[in-house]
């Protein structure tokens, strides 16, 4: 069966938040002190944020279904630019995360598909993400076609210091 990724609408604004959150927790909470991700989920996973977000043309927010279930969620901007790259050439991988029973399935590969499609649709010369200095998912964009274009870090508090940074990666369209 193959990977759907349904637009958030308001009727799923709340399954959307409870499989942000539990995938969030379930490979990020190593990030925080005590491990307490709540600055994070705050301005990532409340009603609030997700229906802002939801009523924003330049954000695209999907639950990624996988044999009927919700196993993950994809947050992309529309435009966004980065460095010398202009918004309207750009599109933001902002985030991509997948319940444990999900990895290792090829729903990341179906994932990174989707937004590269959605990519070439609107004419967009390049792709572009932030992941973790630390830990797998910088191999997972490389395999993938993403490189290395710069650096970036977490700059909200309670991170651990030595988690904060960040490759930021491209993969041109």
């Amino acid at each position: 069966m193959e990977t759907v990724f349904d637009l958030l609408t308001p009727e799923t604004v709340p399954a959307y938040i409870e499989v942000g959150t539990r995938s969030y927790k379930a490979h990020y909470v190593h990030l925080w002190e005590d491990q307490d991700p709540t600055p994070y989920l705050e301005t990532s996973f409340i009603p609030k944020v997700v229906i802002k977000e939801l009523n924003d043309p330049n954000c695209h927010n999907y639950l990624v279904k996988f044999q009927g279930a919700n196993v993950g969620i994809l947050k992309l901007t529309i435009n966004q630019g980065w460095g010398n790259w202009e918004a309207e050439d750009t599109l933001y991988l902002h985030r991509i995360y997948l319940l444990e029973k999900a990895t290792g399935r090829h729903i990341g590969k179906a994932v990174l598909d989707h937004t590269e499609n959605l990519a070439l649709h609107l004419k967009k010369k390049m792709i572009w993400l932030e992941t973790m200095k630390k830990g797998k998912a910088k191999n997972f964009y490389q395999k993938h076609g993403y490189e290395i274009i710069g650096a970036s870090h977490i700059t909200l508090p309670r991170v651990l210091h030595e988690e904060k940074e960040m490759w930021v990666m491209g993969k041109p369209i």
